[in-house]
């Protein structure tokens, strides 16, 4: 074993103290966090908000940052794992050399936004309705004018956040700008490692390559629609997602006809037992259930780096739902992964934000595969094979139709927070009608931007999901190669094995891209998902 230099040892000494700190109040965070979320109540959006603020606290200290750049700019530290440990420090805590007075009003207009968007809840007719029943009618209401007010009410929560919204970006763009970025969207590219040129590059060509069948699928879906609705001109309201992000049920074929017989988080956890990855510990200690007050959106947390891992999802028993839960569960075992590693704290965790948003889509698509679907229901070999050819169709719907609606964000984002003081409004729909295809509707001049979560909650992210679905593609296509020979993945522990030792147990240890590489032989490569899906 060779010894440590002095900048490796000045360096060790520095972590063990920081994570004696961190994992305390990190633990803290996600705990109220987690309460907030379940609640919805004030008191706990005031603790949230609290402990947030303290967690950026710990890495706003410039002395400290001074310290690490230091030690990187000597340039003695060979090696890997102190290395990259030190590289996710400098991210961490450049992003928070910001005064104090403006980390706390950040995280009290991110604590205030969260809190009403949980607690709100659209009206139809005078009477609140949840996003569950606003899902329920898009899917299933014939009734054009019920469906159109139902859009509308989940629209307006635009209206009750714009105010705030447009004050934290500017709150972001300020923080920016203090450590020498033109915006907030430049910095978080920067500090989430992924280049700007490169990411745009590889949206145009991923708009190039689905323009043509992604048309041809939308006149399909278009054309099923007016003739299950009756209808001549298809409007937003006509889709099965407020956003058109995913792909509407056209076929005369339901899934939730099965689905409704069978209660799905068993399913879930007999899957991933099957494969060799045990979630059952994670599914027990998760809150399934719609009640008032509980955020309307799903989403996993690790609480603490060492296993206890959490879902918060409000199930129903229908496909979007297993869908919802196999995803979930996916970064749920991705979290265990990596928690249960012998990999130092700063290092259990992903190797990128997207490569667990890759493991956790791969899973979700299963939903709709019959053969996948044939152990579960116990469905006939013909039941199975039909049930196939719809999910495969459906499928490759559904990722044509995000792979448009992600262009939407990314841009959408990019270009607010280089020029916030523009026309939202205007932004989102030229943008919309030209990736999407998705007509405005004549006259509308209200926040819609604003109503999706993510741009108030989770800012500059959702390019994560398409990068996820390019590595997903190509995983699985490795994984159907090499490790299940093109058979079905259910019970083959082979495959929960080369996941935990590929991707899961390398944490952060590696950038993205060569963890990507060491895991399938190459570099993240658009080419596996243009041939599956395009």
């Amino acid at each position: 074993m060779s010894l440590m230099t002095q900048k490796e040892s000045e360096l060790q000494a520095f972590i063990s103290g920081h994570e004696n700190a961190l994992m305390k109040l990190e633990k803290e965070f996600t705990l109220a966090a987690w309460a907030a979320e379940r609640s919805g109540s004030a008191a706990d959006f005031k603790k949230l908000e609290a402990a947030n603020t303290n967690l950026r606290l710990l890495y706003s200290k410039a002395d400290d940052y001074r310290k690490l750049t230091a030690i990187k700019a000597a340039n003695e530290i060979s090696n890997p794992l102190l290395k990259r440990q030190l590289a996710i420090l400098i991210n961490q805590y450049k992003a928070n050399q910001l005064p104090k007075a403006l980390l706390k009003a950040i995280s009290r207009k991110e604590a205030e936004i969260t809190k009403k968007t949980n607690n709100f809840r659209g009206k139809v007719n005078n009477k609140e309705v949840t996003q569950n029943q606003i899902y329920e009618v898009l899917e299933e209401s014939a009734d054009n004018g019920l469906r159109k007010k139902h859009w509308e009410a989940q629209k307006d929560v635009g209206l009750v956040v714009e105010k705030d919204l447009k004050e934290l970006v500017l709150l972001r763009n300020k923080a920016a700008g203090s450590l020498g970025y033109s915006n907030y969207y430049e910095m978080s590219m920067d500090l989430q490692e992924i280049d700007i040129g490169w990411l745009l590059e590889t949206f145009d060509e991923l708009y190039e390559m689905t323009e043509k069948p992604f048309l041809r699928a939308k006149s399909e879906i278009d054309a099923a629609l007016r003739k299950r609705l009756n209808i001549e001109e298809i409007m937003p309201w006509h889709y099965s997602d407020p956003y058109f992000q995913s792909a509407p049920r056209v076929e005369e074929f339901d899934y939730n006809r099965i689905y409704a017989k069978k209660e799905i988080i068993p399913i879930a956890k007999k899957f991933y037992a099957g494969i060799g990855l045990d979630v059952s510990k994670v599914l027990e200690n998760s809150d399934m259930f719609e009640r008032k007050g509980k955020s309307q959106h799903a989403f996993c947390t690790d609480i603490d780096r060492a296993g206890d891992v959490r879902i918060l999802m409000n199930i129903k028993n229908k496909v979007a739902e297993m869908d919802t839960l196999l995803h979930e569960s996916g970064h749920s075992a991705y979290c265990l992964g990596h928690d249960k590693s012998s990999l130092p704290f700063l290092l259990r965790s992903h190797a990128h934000i997207f490569t667990t948003e890759a493991i956790a889509m791969m899973f979700g698509k299963l939903a709709y595969s019959g053969t996948w679907m044939k152990e579960f229901f116990g469905l006939s070999e013909a039941e199975a094979d039909g049930i196939e050819k719809h999910g495969l169709m459906h499928v490759k719907r559904q990722q044509l139709i995000f792979s448009r609606w992600v262009q939407v964000m990314l841009r959408f984002e990019k270009s607010m927070y280089e020029n916030p003081g523009q026309d939202l409004n205007a932004l989102w729909w030229g943008l919309v009608e030209k990736y999407q295809h998705v007509k405005k509707p004549e006259g509308r001049d209200m926040p819609d931007y604003a109503s999706k979560t993510h741009i108030c909650n989770a800012p500059v992210y959702y390019h994560n999901y398409q990068l996820g679905d390019l590595m997903a593609a190509q995983v699985e296509d490795y994984m159907r190669k090499n490790i299940c020979k093109d058979k079905v993945i259910n019970g083959s522990k082979a495959v929960g094995k080369y996941l935990v030792q590929n991707i899961f147990s390398k944490g952060a240890s590696l950038e993205w891209n060569e963890m990507i590489k060491g895991a399938t032989g190459d570099y993240l490569n658009p080419k596996h998902f243009a041939e599956k899906y395009a």
